[in-house]
């Protein structure tokens, strides 16, 4: 059983050491690849319920990532605007495979990343600049794809700059955006929606750091307004999207309290806010257990906020359960993914903040056998 695992891993790589080589003896002549397919390193969905499965198909997810780092040790510039794109395809595929969607949009992200990867592997010059809308998404903000049609009709995909790099981005965000609103409605899309514009606002205004030929700009709006009239820059409030838990406990710590306490201030001076609790734990003990430990965390966060004059109408809660999140070592990988993470939908003048200070990492390995719930500090 262990061979076959192993080989579902190599198959991806020994394909492009083939594709490679074909690109050798041909010279510069394109090579054809076929369109993105089922990746052969991903579990079907249905086996995705074991510890064993799921560490598989993390190592798969990795191995798009070593492949992307191999190309750009060989030179491949890494703001060039297919190497972003992958890049971005892979992190969606990691993000919704640790969020455990099980809709097959893991299957379609990781997908394409494979297929530009192959491309960029095999040194063809002729890779598709198209942004499919993948399997279970749904186009949203036109806007966007036509901004982004326009900088490739005007040759921005040719040039190697952060503005390449961003466009690329963008595209897979908004497409990321269309699957949120399909699978879990409009509101939940907003994150994703967010990054978007910042990426399409990051093109415009680095377009002439990238290239001096023409390209499309939105032209900027200017209105005949006085002086007196024109209102004065309005300074944005951070709002922190995450708290984190100790180990088996679902109790807010005093750092924790102090990070809610600024989520509370805000809420409470934008009454047409809403936040989405979604809590997680770490992917020790079986899944019935984090799932019940994830909803007492949400639980205990909604209730908080509560205590602290939010209305319970404005706040949403999921229970997500057991989830991975990359770190330098075991334990801080743990301790980041024992958290609630916070959604917010309605906030004006507002960047979040992915803040750590109530981050809690074990101080040993003495936890033996099946944890259980407590609400200690």
């Amino acid at each position: 059983m262990l061979m076959i695992y192993s080989l579902r891993l190599l198959l991806p790589l020994a394909a492009a050491m083939q594709l490679a080589a074909c690109a050798t003896v041909m010279g510069s002549k394109p090579v054809v690849i076929a369109e993105p397919t089922q990746p052969m390193g991903l579990h079907p969905q249905a086996e995705r319920i074991t510890d064993h499965a799921i560490a598989d198909d993390l190592k798969y997810i990795a191995s798009l990532r070593q492949r992307l780092s191999v190309l750009n040790d060989n030179g491949h510039p890494i703001d060039e605007y297919h190497f972003c794109k992958a890049q971005a395809w892979t992190d969606m595929a990691y993000e919704e495979y640790t969020n455990n969607d099980r809709s097959g949009v893991v299957d379609a992200a990781a997908a394409q990343a494979n297929f530009l990867i192959e491309h960029m592997e095999a040194q063809d010059l002729k890779i598709p600049t198209d942004t499919p809308i993948i399997h279970d998404s749904k186009k949203v903000r036109n806007d966007l794809w036509s901004f982004a049609e326009q900088q490739k009709q005007h040759g921005l995909v040719e040039k190697v700059c952060s503005s390449a790099c961003a466009l690329a981005k963008m595209e897979v965000q908004t497409v990321w955006a269309g699957h949120n609103e399909l699978e879990l409605g409009w509101r939940y899309a907003e994150s994703p929606i967010h990054a978007a514009e910042r990426l399409r606002n990051q093109v415009q205004t680095e377009l002439n750091q990238c290239d001096p030929v023409p390209v499309v700009v939105a032209a900027p709006i200017v209105c005949d307004v006085p002086k007196a009239q024109i209102s004065p820059t309005i300074s944005k409030v951070e709002v922190p999207d995450v708290v984190y838990f100790a180990l088996n406990q679902y109790t807010l710590s005093r750092s924790s309290r102090a990070v809610l306490d600024q989520v509370a201030n805000v809420l409470r001076e934008q009454a047409q806010g809403k936040v989405l609790l979604s809590g997680y734990t770490d992917i020790r003990a079986n899944p019935q257990y984090n799932k019940a430990l994830a909803q007492h965390r949400v639980d205990a966060v909604r209730d908080y906020l509560v205590n602290k004059g939010i209305n319970r109408t404005r706040i949403d809660t999921r229970a997500i359960g057991q989830n991975v999140q990359s770190a330098s070592d075991l334990k801080r990988s743990f301790a980041l993914s024992r958290r609630v993470t916070l959604a917010y939908d309605g906030l004006e003048n507002t960047d979040l903040k992915n803040q750590q200070s109530d981050l809690q990492i074990e101080a040993d390995k003495s936890q033996q056998g099946q944890p259980q719930l407590s609400h200690k500090d």
